[in-house]
C-alpha cells in the first residue's frame, strides 16, 4: 500500500513540476517577445527622424578595407550632405547588443554598407569593398548618387 501511495505522490509531484515549468517558459517567451517588440519600436522611432540613412554595419574586429568603407561613407555624408539633417550616417557595430534589432531587420551578417529610405534599401556592400581602398572617389560618387536616387 505504501508503494502505491508513493507512486501516486511522485506522479502528482511530476505533474505539478511540469505545469510550473510550462508556465515559467511561457512567461519567459512573453518577456522575450516584449523585448523584441520594444527593440523593433526603438528602431522604427530612430529611423523616422530622417529621410535617408547610410548604415555602415561592422563587427568588433575590422580589417583595413572595413575601416576604409566606414571612413569613405562618413566623409561623403559629411562633405556632400553635411547641412541636410534628414540624411544621416550611422556607424553600427552589430556585435553590440543594442544594435542587434537593426542588424536583424536588414538581415546583416557581416560588414555591410546600406542606403535606406523608408522601405527602400540599396546594398552597396560589394561595390564599397571593391573600391574603398583602391578607388575611394568612385565609392564616394556612388554613395552620393544612390542617396539622391533613393530620396526621390
Amino acid at each position: 500500500m505504501k508503494t502505491k501511495q508513493m507512486k501516486i505522490n511522485l506522479i502528482t509531484l511530476a505533474i505539478i513540476a511540469f505545469f510550473f515549468a510550462a508556465c515559467s517558459q511561457s512567461t519567459e517567451d512573453k518577456k522575450s517577445e516584449n523585448a523584441d517588440t520594444t527593440k523593433t519600436t526603438q528602431v522604427a522611432e530612430k529611423e523616422a527622424k530622417f529621410d535617408v540613412a547610410v548604415y555602415y554595419f561592422h563587427g568588433d574586429r575590422r580589417c583595413e578595407t572595413c575601416v576604409a568603407v566606414g571612413d569613405v561613407a562618413m566623409k561623403t555624408i559629411t562633405e556632400k550632405f553635411g547641412k541636410d539633417a534628414k540624411i544621416v550616417f550611422q556607424d553600427i557595430n552589430f556585435d553590440e547588443e543594442k544594435n542587434t534589432a537593426l542588424a536583424e531587420k536588414y538581415e546583416v551578417g557581416g560588414s555591410s554598407l546600406l542606403i535606406v529610405s523608408g522601405e527602400k534599401v540599396e546594398d552597396l556592400t560589394t561595390m564599397a569593398f571593391q573600391n574603398a581602398v583602391s578607388n575611394p572617389d568612385s565609392l564616394s560618387m556612388t554613395i552620393a548618387s544612390s542617396i539622391k536616387t533613393i530620396k526621390q
